[in-house]
């Protein structure tokens, strides 16, 4: 029976199911090329003689790095902990550990410039353990003591990072039938009282705040320089890993072509606007990395893939290349990050300068939106409180510290300066909205401020940049002169099928028109999904009233008239820029 079949049935052993991945060394003990000797270095014959009396590198293996006793030869590779709900019957009887508890989701939250990622603890129990299929070799020790947990992670130290799958199923199905639940790596692993142990675990995004670009080295001069030298000496080449590239001396770029052991050649001195210097000895070099000019949506995928090593199968590369076709007026970018910047700010700092949110959906793949509050082809899916919503399960968050009266853009940053300081910017570009201002609307003013490290004046058509920039501040200010209400509410599982980042509409008597009226035809982004036992709670985000004008068919009727699906392509305004039903109008994106 499959998985879909069974969850409807009424007498079923759920299981959940976890997969640990932790490091594994491909080597047997003694065995070339491992030169190390586990006891006397005769299998299965314990005899507790030195090094002196056996030869050879003694101490206890068990494959992991932290008890390799011949580091120099250790083989990285990966090992499987199965484990399996403690109260079902074993589902496969392949060594798989019942220890599992409870496993609770704190779901991914999708916010603007930035995305919460999920969460999800898992507790399982702690209890003595034979070490069959965890220690290889077993069979050649004098006893076993200890207990599964406190053993693993002393053998394990290094676990943070490691990957873990989680997948719920049934008693009955075979493992390859189970449903994936989320993917990700684990954050901490915390030993309580009472035997229990908490796994927490991280979605696969969440790896972009653990990463640094470029990485800290500890890399000095070897000997001082002159500023026409274009030869250099460091005091450690090994670390600079890359052939060719840039480095960072004091406030000045050098580009190296060419690196023999410790000497770095074919150097060009004061690039991006830097300046040649003399250097001391000693002075610190840093390694820059340098985004060259491109796409911004490959620059993304670059950053997933390449700096923060996400599994390809992990990205949803269709996403960002559908989008990166759509931006036809998108300008390319680029940036020289030359001190250790988190990822994920770089990550978001492109997504916010795009207008797009990204996250980790429940299909297990990062993947990008562009914030779109219409857009012909696209389907909604439509909750009202009469079919959908539960009954007192609702709120409305007005959400007012969410709007902005004006858009504030520094860019053309000078290379090497302070990125969080407006000096180091030799370009400004704001957009206002002086009705939300004055005093008959909101009588204040609140800037979002935008740092952009990413557009310069010096690699591409200068004009077309600075169109680009003005724009891109209009839109910002578009989307956040409004506040963006938050509308929290339950749904049965019935609808469960919808997911975080979908494009809904929503009618419910918490949220009326001017005239008192249900509103039918705001759209709204589910920004967040939680299952709590029998009900799916969703949090959905507020698009502008205003929508983009998309050129449609001639063939479309007079806005009155056309269906939903029409009114997703633009139509004419009266004088006051309004609709025939009294809503905002189209604008041009």
């Amino acid at each position: 029976m499959t998985y879909d079949a069974l969850k409807n049935t009424l007498s079923r052993y759920p299981v959940e199911m976890a997969i640990i991945t932790l490091d594994y060394c491909n080597n047997v003990i003694g065995v070339s090329p491992c030169a190390a000797i586990d006891w006397c270095g005769k299998p299965g014959l314990y005899c507790g003689l030195s090094t002196a009396f056996c030869g050879g590198i003694q101490g206890q293996c068990y494959n992991t790095y932290a008890t390799c006793k011949d580091k120099t030869n250790y083989s990285k590779g990966s090992k499987d902990y199965v484990f399996t709900s403690n109260n079902a019957p074993l589902p496969f009887r392949t060594g798989e550990r019942p220890y599992i508890t409870t496993v609770k989701h704190l779901p991914t939250e999708i916010k603007t410039s930035l995305t919460i990622a999920g969460r999800v603890n898992v507790e399982m129990y702690d209890e003595p353990d034979t070490d069959i299929g965890i220690d290889p070799y077993v069979s050649m020790r004098a006893s076993v003591q200890g207990s599964f947990w406190r053993k693993l992670i002393a053998r394990n130290p290094n676990y943070a990072g490691r990957r873990i799958r989680l997948y719920h199923g049934f008693y009955g199905l075979d493992a390859a039938d189970f449903e994936q639940k989320f993917e990700g790596n684990i954050d901490s692993i915390t030993i309580k009282e009472g035997g229990r142990v908490i796994v927490e675990c991280v979605d696969l995004l969440k790896k972009l705040s653990k990463i640094e670009i470029p990485p800290k080295l500890n890399i000095k001069l070897a000997a001082a320089m002159t500023a026409g030298q274009t030869t250099i000496s460091v005091s450690d080449g090994t670390d600079l890993d890359a052939a060719d590239g840039y480095i960072r001396i004091g406030d000045e770029v050098v580009l190296y072509t060419a690196k023999t052991g410790n000497q770095l050649t074919g150097c060009t001195r004061g690039c991006f606007g830097t300046t040649a210097a003399t250097h001391s000895q000693n002075d610190k070099i840093q390694k820059c990395r340098y985004y060259e000019p491109q796409s911004p949506y490959d620059i993304l995928v670059d950053m997933l893939k390449t700096d923060a090593g996400i599994d390809p199968s992990y990205v949803n590369d269709a996403a960002y290349t559908a989008l990166k076709a759509f931006d036809i007026s998108m300008v390319d970018f680029s940036a020289l990050i030359s001190e250790p910047t988190k990822l994920d700010k770089l990550y978001y700092e492109i997504i916010d300068l795009i207008d797009c949110k990204s996250w980790m959906g429940e299909d297990l793949k990062i993947t990008i939106a562009k914030n779109l509050p219409n857009c012909p082809g696209r389907a909604y899916q439509v909750f009202t409180d009469d079919e959908n919503i539960i009954a007192s399960s609702d709120s409305v968050d007005l959400n007012a510290s969410s709007r902005k009266s004006r858009v504030s853009i520094y860019w053309d940053k000078l290379i090497t300066a302070d990125e969080d300081e407006v000096a180091s910017y030799s370009r400004l570009d704001v957009a206002v909205d002086a009705e939300g201002e004055g005093i008959n609307m909101y009588n204040e003013s609140l800037e979002k401020r935008v740092m952009c490290r990413w557009l310069r004046s010096d690699y591409m058509n200068e004009d077309f940049v600075i169109r680009y920039v003005a724009n891109l501040t209009k839109r910002i200010l578009r989307l956040l002169k409004n506040p963006q209400l938050i509308y929290t509410f339950a749904v049965e599982l019935k609808d469960s099928e919808i997911k975080t980042g979908d494009y809904v509409r929503i009618t419910t008597d918490k949220i009326l028109g001017i005239d008192g009226n249900l509103l039918s035809r705001h759209v709204y982004q589910i920004v967040k999904r939680e299952p709590k036992e029998n009900k799916i709670v969703l949090k959905a985000m507020q698009y502008p009233k205003q929508k983009l004008f998309w050129v449609g068919a001639n063939t479309l009727p007079d806005f009155t008239s056309a269906t939903e699906a029409e009114k997703e392509s633009g139509f004419i305004t009266d004088a006051n820029g309004q609709m025939s039903d009294w809503s905002d109008g189209y604008v041009l994106y």
